[in-house]
């Protein structure tokens, strides 16, 4: 053995010696035995997957049939897939999936489990069910691999599911069979808070205490391997397991701990782990075990395969030297032989090898007798499951599957590896590739800081993320919030409000395009700069969480940002002139005080406005501190000023103040028509909120849905407008005890404590709840039960313990559903069913989970609501919103260039008419109806239709047609899309009919349906054209009839189109007809040959957001889903 002072052999020099070695390995048996060879059914499953056409059949068996929490969605899935076979599937599965696919419908519950059982026995390679672990054990012992296991389970959600999988360990460990056992953290201790990460490690290892006692206790001991899910867990995986071997009765035991090789920083990880374990050691303790592993796919993981592969010999490298072997050993995990010849070589040479161990996943050993007989000892990683769990381990197979489907990976090569010199080559140059680059330096590794126009949230999981909570926390609690002065009287006000107007009147005729992007780009970064600031006074007045809170100041600096960037689109906008309104009041919300200030403040500056904050009572120190980012980035004052009353007759004075020409407000449907009231004849700009709502398929992955369902709901104590807590089961899953027992199990696990507190996953309420929620949160209706309640945790009943409600019928579900902490659970018979729910409901936000490609395609063609969620929480992440908004009610999406549009009026622009009567540059379509309107129009009329129809086709083409893929979080795939929406046209007294004809050709390249209502006849080829079948516009109805009659019709709730677009006549009247209709949006600026106004009444703006991937990899679903 090498002295500690030799110099250790090079890893670059054991090339050719580890290619040696892998060719002995693979090379038959000197004894003329026949080395075992992987089984016949693990054969036949690397044949499935040989193409892309089996491994979808296999993920999509695997997740709708084997996974599937509704036998009947199953079944339904079962019998769709037996018509898609691959070539390759096995007879015997082939034929029982054929058969049983053809029967299932009609008898779920006998065929799924038969098909269920033979997929399992078909997965035996991989995957241990619970039944036989102590005879696949024995099978191991047999050849001389030892065995760690590694229990699967179903997702752990909360405490319950912890407590489960604790016992199933512990239970493990008492088995005499079993000697090692390798589990994540996380599902021994449950969900933690990263923000009270010091707390949280402290609990973790009080609980795991026992547990290790017990294993040390053996007659011979047994060993527990701590895993990690993720970056995000590495600090707190690190700390409990050295924290808890430094307890002084595990001092004497050897603990393992597995680092995964794909981080940038894994080398360091490893040293500093070395670095406790050498001080361990040297206080008398036991040495430390440590398992490299390649780990799994992550967001800021390293860029390839390559680069992980060369990391691994770096840490393999660093590790097994006869300096470190004392307090260290190595266990490396992987199926590579070249990998392992490589550390197995290495430590011979530097007469470590007693240090190493070599591990293999199950299903992957067929050639390990021979690294054996190379004296190294071989462990067989096996997942064990039961029967009921199944669907826990269904991302692990898929891994293995996706592994002998890749061709570029070993475990694809590995069955022809011995008989294919071309195959061994390419792995052998790779192994080479691998070395020579294990002799580079790694890139520096930056951490990223921004996601499109938001800067990235602070990170929990590193040390510098957690120092700065805590010093926000301490300037929560210590600071003095942010002052301001109560405006008084009405007086006062006008005075302010007429400097505010000039100020505007002055920044509008001043300022150029390049100044008021400049303004606003220097309002984002002080909001950047004085982000703790603003997270802290967040903190204390509106009871976020420090998470919560964090995200919303992001959401801040990315509204401003976007809109920075929308800006030039609308300074490209043709055939118009902007007339900026002078002054601008912002009414923002409570719920979201800095984002919709901050999107209302940029908003009205770049339009070349004044604007006047009004914040909500709840969150006036947050919108002064906002207001004062505004003016420290050195906006004037004037431009942006803090309005402040307590008086009600102030405050609506300055709502519904004469000399303001527009109101921004966030808020509900109530809201949307106090305001309406209060100005009737110049409506505010603003959203009308329903009800959020997400539902849960019977495709679902149940655990995920729960997992998203809760983060979405709590939100903001339960009062966020975007988190859904309105639950809608479909079919099966109405009755299923499995979902309902994860959705209780993470809802328990929401620590309710003050905003001040790091520990704080659920923070208080804004205020006092009024008498309707209490009641709501006190008592279950006919019918209905808790499944958790609810339940107050001080005397002003902010804090709650939240609870979840269930049995409640469709009928009163929105009734049920408050502002609160507490989830409504509902069901439905189908997906059909649940989508005329959702409409119903008139949500802003809505959300689904499936699995199911025809059950999301169904649900995205139908869902009426502007800010879609696919398989992912409705509220939680920064830029899911970042155009929510504007789809009921006379508003735009926040951040989008309709925002900055709307702050104004359009003033027709007319270019000089053409000398022509041609139809060119515009689409078949309009252009059948221009010609059909042609005979009655004058030829500057035809001109002005002509040109406005050229413009709505170059403005569709640029703007409206294509749906647009946003740029954004990882796993994320957001896509903004523009769709028609039923509009109806009022064509007034007096006024040509061809400025009717314009706007209809606008509304046939949107694709619109229209009502015309008209106070004159229409020319006769119209009216003909639109009854005919082929019409190129979808009109429902042609009513000719009074101003009076109009109306009458507006208040009697006889027209019920989301958006009007009313051609000449009063809009003030119209609008003030329209006073208690808030969810209607009037069009009646004067009519231009733009298309990017033009085509507005006839579109909006939805956002889809879409959890791209499904365990880490790209979702095949999701991809293929098209625009």
């Amino acid at each position: 053995m090498p002295s500690a002072s030799q110099t250790p052999a090079r890893a670059a020099d054991l090339t050719d010696s580890v290619i040696a070695t892998v060719r002995e390995w693979l090379a038959p048996p000197a004894d003329g035995m026949r080395r075992p060879r992987l089984s016949r059914s693990a054969w036949k499953t690397a044949d499935i997957v040989r193409d892309a056409e089996g491994l979808e059949f296999a993920t999509q068996f695997i997740e709708l049939v084997i996974c599937a929490a509704d036998e009947g969605a199953a079944a339904r899935n079962l019998e769709r897939l037996s018509r898609q076979m691959p070539p390759d599937l096995p007879a015997g599965l082939r034929v029982l999936v054929q058969l049983a696919g053809g029967f299932s419908l009609l008898s779920p519950r006998a065929l799924v489990p038969i098909v269920r059982a033979s997929f399992r026995r078909s997965m035996r390679e991989f995957v241990v069910d619970a039944p036989e672990l102590g005879e696949r054990i024995r099978d191991l012992w047999e050849r001389g691999i030892r065995v760690d296991v590694a229990p699967f389970g179903n997702a752990v959600l909360g405490g319950t599911s912890a407590d489960r999988r604790l016992a199933s360990v512990t239970e493990l460990l008492a088995r005499a069979e079993v000697e090692s056992v390798s589990v994540r953290l996380a599902d021994l201790v449950g969900p933690h808070h990263p923000w009270a990460h010091d707390e949280a490690v402290e609990r973790a290892i009080d609980r795991l205490e026992p547990l290790y006692e017990a294993a040390a206790a053996a007659a011979t001991p047994k060993r527990i391997t701590l895993e990690m899910g993720g970056r995000s867990e590495v600090d707190y995986t690190l700390d409990v397991f050295t924290g808890l071997l430094s307890r002084p009765s595990l001092s004497t035991y050897e603990g393992g701990i597995t680092l995964p090789a794909n981080l940038p920083d894994s080398l360091s990880l490893l040293q500093g782990v070395a670095a406790w374990a050498r001080e361990r050691r040297a206080q008398g303790g036991a040495s430390t075990r440590v398992r490299l592993v390649k780990g799994v796919p992550q967001p800021g993981a390293l860029p390839s395969r390559e680069a992980t592969d060369a990391q691994v010999k770096r840490m393999l490298d660093w590790a097994l030297r006869t300096d470190r072997s004392e307090s260290l050993s190595v266990v490396m995990a992987s199926n590579n032989l070249f990998e392992l010849a490589f550390a197995r070589e290495l430590a011979e040479r530097r007469g470590v090898a007693s240090r190493l161990e070599i591990e293999m996943h199950l299903g992957a050993t067929p050639y390990a007798e021979a690294v054996l007989a190379s004296g190294a000892t071989v462990t067989a990683y096996a997942p064990v499951v039961d029967d009921v769990a199944y669907g826990g381990v269904a991302w692990y197979l898929l891994e293995r599957l996706r592994e002998q489907a890749d061709p570029a990976s070993f475990r694809s090569a590995m069955p022809a590896l011995a008989e294919d010199e071309a195959l061994f080559e390419r792995e052998a140059a790779r192994f080479r590739a691998s070395l020579d680059a294990m002799e580079q330096a790694l890139p520096e590794h930056t951490p990223h800081t921004s996601l499109g126009d938001a800067p990235a949230l602070v990170d929990p999981a590193t040390p510098e993320g957690r120092q700065w909570a805590r010093d926000v926390l301490t300037r929560a609690r210590d600071d003095a919030l942010e002052s301001f002065e109560i405006m008084r009287d009405v007086e006062a006000l006008d005075a302010l409000i007429a400097e505010s107007v000039a100020a505007g009147e002055e920044w509008g005729a001043r300022a150029s395009a390049a100044e008021r992007v400049e303004a606003v780009s220097a309002f984002a970064d002080a909001l950047e700069i004085m982000r703790g600031q603003l997270v802290a006074t967040l903190v204390r007045e509106t009871g976020m969480t420090i998470a919560e809170a964090d995200q919303e100041i992001v959401r801040a600096v990315a509204f401003t940002r976007r809109l920075v960037r929308e800006h030039d689109a609308v300074a490209a906008i043709d055939n118009a002139e902007f007339a900026p309104a002078a002054a601008v009041l912002l009414a923002p919300s409570w719920t979201a005080p800095a984002s919709d200030i901050a999107d209302g403040i940029a908003a009205a500056l770049l339009a070349g406005s004044a604007v006047v904050v009004q914040p909500a009572h709840q969150a006036r120190h947050s919108a002064a501190a906002v207001v004062r980012a505004a003016h420290e980035s050195g906006i004037e004052p004037g431009l942006v000023t803090l309005v402040v009353p307590e008086d009600p007759a102030v405050a609506r004075r300055a709502l519904s103040h004469p000399e303001v020409e527009q109101v921004m407000f966030s808020g509900d449907r109530d809201t949307a028509r106090l305001l309406r009231s209060w100005r009737p004849e110049r409506p505010p700009l603003g959203e009308v909120r329903g009800v959020a709502s997400v539902i849960v398929a019977a495709s679902a992955d149940i655990d995920a849905a729960a997992r998203d369902i809760v983060t979405g709901a709590f939100h903001h104590a339960g009062q966020h407008p975007e988190g859904a807590r309105l639950v809608i089961l479909v079919g099966g899953m109405g009755e299923s005890k499995e979902l309902r027992s994860r959705i209780a199990d993470a809802v328990r696990s929401r620590h309710p404590a003050s905003s001040l507190e790091a520990s704080a996953r659920l923070g208080p309420l804004i205020g006092p709840p009024p008498e309707r929620v209490r009641r709501l949160l006190s008592l279950a209706g006919d019918g209905e039960s808790w499944l958790v309640e609810p339940e107050a945790l001080d005397d002003r009943l902010t804090l709650w313990r939240p609870g979840v409600r269930d049995g409640v019928e469709s009928e009163v579900a929105a009734q049920r559903t408050v502002d609160a902490p507490a989830l409504v659970l509902t069901s439905v018979p189908d997906l059909q069913a649940a989508i005329r729910l959702q409409n119903q409901l008139q949500g802003e936000t809505a959300g689904i989970h499936t699995l199911d490609v025809d059950e999301l395609a169904a649900w995205l063609d139908s869902v009426d609501c502007g800010s879609l969620h696919v398989n992912k929480a409705t509220v939680g992440h920064p830029l899911d919103s970042l155009q929510c908004g504007g789809w009921r009610g006379a508003g735009a999406p926040r951040g989008s260039a309709e925002r900055i549009m709307a702050l104004g009026e359009w003033v027709p622009k007319f270019s000089e008419p053409q000398q022509s009567v041609r139809l060119e540059g515009i689409g078949d379509t309009v252009r059948t109806l221009i010609e059909a309107a042609q005979p009655n129009m004058k030829f500057l009329e035809f001109d002005l239709v002509r040109a406005g129809a050229v413009s709505d086709e170059r403005a569709w083409i640029e703007r409206y047609r294509d749906a647009r893929e946003e740029s954004g979080a990882s796993g994320i795939r957001t896509v903004v899309r523009y769709l028609p929406v039923e509009t109806t046209v009022r064509l007034s007294d007096g006024v040509s009919p061809a400025q009717l004809v314009r706007v209809l050709a606008a509304a046939t390249r949107a694709g619109a349906r229209v009502h015309i209502s008209t106070a004159q006849p229409l020319p006769e080829r119209l009216v003909q054209l639109f009854a005919h079948p082929l019409s190129p516009l979808r009109v429902s109805e042609v009513l000719i009839e009074s101003d009076t009659r109009w109306h009458a019709r507006l208040q009697s709730g006889e027209v019920t189109t989301p958006h009007i677009r009313l051609l000449g006549g009063d809009p003030a009247v119209l609008a003030t007809v329209l006073s208690l209709r808030p969810d209607v949006a009037l069009y009646a600026a004067p009519v231009t040959t733009s298309g990017r106004l033009e085509l507005l009444p006839f579109l909006r703006a939805q956002v889809v957001s879409m959890a791209a991937e499904r365990h880490g990899r790209p979702d095949p679903m999701v991809a293929q889903i098209e625009f």
